[in-house]
């Protein structure tokens, strides 16, 4: 039986016994005992119908008080994890004003949580920040969900610090915004490690700049030197081709530098060069091959005397 059909049950019980007083006032004897029996029988239903709802609402207020104290218990533990988190923690209504703050967020901010409570957020905010600040503020405000970015804190009595403030709206069931929980991080260690690989990062830039410059600088000369020299010289590869050459090595073969990438040496100095061998040999060794001289002979010279 729900409780409105108890309340109803009595209030019709009532009404009978209210009759039956004023048949009895009324001299009425026999109709009053008949319903007096009715109404006992009545009673007697209605008594045990009582006993079973006090026992039913005894049952219920148990499961309210238990669930009641389970809902307590996890207040408690969340209210204990949102104190003592690592981060700083903050609960704002929709305006930005602080309504709940941990101690982290206290000890960041310089000032007790109690002290923080109804203050503007915007107020912790560095001078130069705020106009950044406001504006994510009404974004987030308009657009809810979550926001995260980099400013600076301005602590009570202390130097700003860089922080990064992660922002996430609170909605009521019918969607509306009703404040925001924010996630307070001091991030000055991170910053200053930031700066400092930036400031590698520019040294190195300038040391290689520096390197590269000295190595072009060094492979122009070499270039010039190969170019200029009196001395025959040339680039061969494992094919015996050539690769590169200097003008005065185009001069002694009487080849033009262009003809020498489309011969070997072979075609130019004889298969049976000791120029071929010691080429050969400077491939397999992979060290330098000195021959103070050697008895060479250029097939497209008939003037040139062995001695090359």
């Amino acid at each position: 039986m729900t409780y409105p059909e108890l309340c109803s049950k009595v209030e019709h019980l009532q009404k009978r016994i209210s009759s039956l007083r004023d048949a009895a006032s009324k001299g009425r004897k026999r109709s009053k005992e008949a319903e007096a029996e009715v109404l006992l029988d009545e009673l007697s239903t209605a008594l045990e119908e009582l006993q079973a709802a006090q026992e039913e609402l005894h049952q219920k207020s148990e499961e309210i008080v238990s669930t009641h104290h389970a809902a307590e218990q996890e207040r408690l533990r969340y209210q204990e994890l949102f104190e003592f988190a690592p981060g700083g923690y903050l609960v704002t209504d929709s305006s930005g004003t602080i309504l709940e703050a941990n101690r982290q967020a206290a000890s960041l901010l310089n000032i007790t949580p109690e002290s923080l409570c109804g203050k503007p957020l915007s107020v912790f905010i560095a001078k130069d920040e705020r106009a950044i600040f406001f504006s994510r503020f009404s974004e987030l405000a308009h657009g809810g969900g979550t926001r995260e970015w980099e400013t600076r804190l301005q602590p009570c009595k202390k130097q700003a610090f860089h922080a990064s403030l992660t922002a996430a709206a609170a909605r009521d069931p019918e969607g509306e915004v009703t404040g925001f929980r924010w996630l307070v991080v001091d991030i000055t260690d991170r910053k200053q490690t930031e700066k400092e690989l930036t400031q590698h990062r520019t040294i190195l830039e300038e040391l290689v700049g520096k390197c590269t410059a000295e190595l072009e600088e060094g492979q122009r000369s070499i270039r010039f030197l190969f170019e200029e020299s009196d001395v025959g010289m040339a680039y061969i590869d494992r094919e015996h081709r050539y690769v590169a050459m200097n003008r005065s090595l185009a001069e002694i073969n009487g080849l033009s530098q262009e003809t020498h990438r489309r011969v070997t040496l072979e075609e130019v100095l004889g298969a049976d060069s000791p120029v071929i061998r010691m080429v050969d040999e400077l491939f397999r060794a992979g060290n330098p091959v000195h021959r103070k001289r050697l008895p060479v002979s250029v097939t497209n010279r008939k003037d040139r005397q062995p001695g090359y």
